[in-house]
């Protein structure tokens, strides 16, 4: 099976003559002069077919394991990562993808990090600071009605950073982990699972404006959300580990997860 993440940042690039790279590495660019259309590069990644045979090497075992499904327009992760030269046709953004296997995955830091984002922070202005917490108490409630009596900031600290108390801390297999998101399914007859799309954004308001070709998740494609989550109990309430998976579900399905959720993409379903 072709390994997609030595295909977008090594193979993509081999054309490149040693002029033009050592060019690029004066100069940041390859020159107007010269552009390269990477065209058969892209398309090669376009036409990347995904392959199960790997996940076996990615499953939690007895863990926590939700899977959703992308919807239109897509999902974006690993837009940050440097992949250009300033040449035309080629894709400006970066992707994530997981060093061993080559295939796209969520880092769990940034599931974690977007689950997070859902509670209440402590320094957060008091207006979103309330919206939140009524959020997750509404969230805790839909699970159990008695839910709804725990403390949102307590149980953020207890989630996230293993923190019962001021100074007491659970013991570090105590804590609840965050694993990588897999590629479970795909919809695409020919188990395709990229696509491209454009930013256009309008430097000037009276010059057209340059497309921004990047790569993209396609719809339709599924994602397994892996945990090892424990119970978390604050007082006399306990926060049992399958509801906490479904909570996270809730938050994932109204959030999203990754680039330009703000858009419509990382958006997900059943």
């Amino acid at each position: 099976m072709k390994n997609a993440g030595w295909l977008f940042y090594r193979q993509y690039y081999q054309s490149l003559s040693d002029e033009q790279l050592k060019t690029f590495v004066k100069t940041g660019k390859l020159g107007k002069k010269e552009d390269v259309f990477f065209k058969d590069e892209s398309d090669t990644m376009l036409e990347f077919k995904w392959d199960n045979a790997l996940n076996g090497s990615f499953e939690p075992g007895n863990q926590q394991a939700i899977q959703l499904e992308t919807t239109y327009p897509g999902l974006l992760v690993g837009s940050g990562y440097s992949h250009q030269t300033g040449s035309m046709g080629e894709f400006k953004l970066g992707f994530f993808f997981d060093h061993t296997t080559g295939l796209p995955v969520i880092p769990g830091s940034s599931v974690k990090g977007l689950l997070r984002s859902a509670f209440p922070g402590k320094e957060e202005r008091d207006a979103v600071q309330m919206a939140k917490m009524a959020f997750i108490k509404e969230g805790l409630e839909d699970l159990k009605p008695y839910l709804g009596e725990m403390d949102p900031f307590r149980l953020e600290d207890l989630i996230f950073e293993g923190k019962k108390d001021d100074d007491v801390y659970l013991p570090m297999y105590d804590h609840d982990v965050f694993l990588d998101a897999f590629i479970v399914a795909t919809k695409d007859p020919e188990k395709r699972i990229f696509a491209d799309d454009f930013i256009t954004p309008h430097a000037h308001p009276l010059k057209n404006p340059v497309p921004v070709r990047f790569l993209k998740i396609r719809p339709e494609v599924t994602f397994q959300f892996n945990f090892d989550l424990k119970d978390s109990t604050i007082g006399e309430l306990t926060l049992e580990a399958a509801d906490k998976a479904k909570l996270f579900e809730n938050i994932l399905r109204i959030f999203g997860i990754g680039a330009k959720t703000n858009v419509g993409y990382g958006q997900f379903k059943d």
